[in-house]
């Protein structure tokens, strides 16, 4: 048992909910409303949900960032000289990469797709039974009007987070790029 076989990945999530302040709160409280109860009589629910936000391909940037403001700490822990020359020349690009970046809130992106950790495995297998696609049947529920298509979550380490917000253009051409490269 792996904490994917608890995890589900929910796709084509409208960009922006009527409130979206709540975004977190509203598709949590949709998931545990399509979650049934199990046999046994027990119910599923949702332990943990992580919004993927679209930071418009920033994600890079803001890793590189957080890894200078570490380097920048350790410097001026040391306190000698030469750390203090190393520290200058650390914040000075500290700046630079500063000016790139807009400042804006978090919960003011764009989300992207989500993924869910479920209390019960039959949670997710009742998720995936009710949004699945059927081309003869009645459609999927929906959130915010929008179909979205929940699939079983990849293992968390094979997650590469910095191309989740990564445009659908932008993963087609590295697709093809690999596929240029292997042949």
């Amino acid at each position: 048992v792996t904490c994917a076989d608890f995890a589900v990945e929910i796709d084509r999530l409208p960009a922006r909910a009527s409130v979206h302040d709540e975004y977190q709160q509203l598709l949590e409280e949709h998931l545990n409303a399509m979650l049934g109860t199990d046999p046994a009589g027990d119910r599923a629910e949702v332990r943990e949900l992580t919004l993927v936000r679209d930071f418009e391909g920033r994600l890079g940037t803001i890793k590189r960032r957080a890894q200078l403001e570490a380097a920048c700490q350790i410097e001026r822990e040391r306190g000698s000289d030469a750390a203090q020359r190393k520290l200058q020349k650390l914040e000075a690009r500290l700046q630079k990469e500063h000016g790139c970046l807009l400042e804006v809130e978090e919960k003011d992106l764009a989300v992207i797709r989500a993924f869910a950790i479920l209390s019960r495995t039959s949670g997710v297998r009742s998720l995936l039974r009710k949004h699945k696609r059927r081309c003869c049947g009645r459609k999927p529920p929906t959130f915010e009007g929008a179909a979205i298509r929940v699939r079983q979550a990849p293992e968390p380490s094979d997650v590469l987070w910095e191309n989740q917000d990564a445009c659908q253009r932008e993963r087609q051409k590295r697709r093809g790029l690999v596929l240029l490269a292997y042949v």
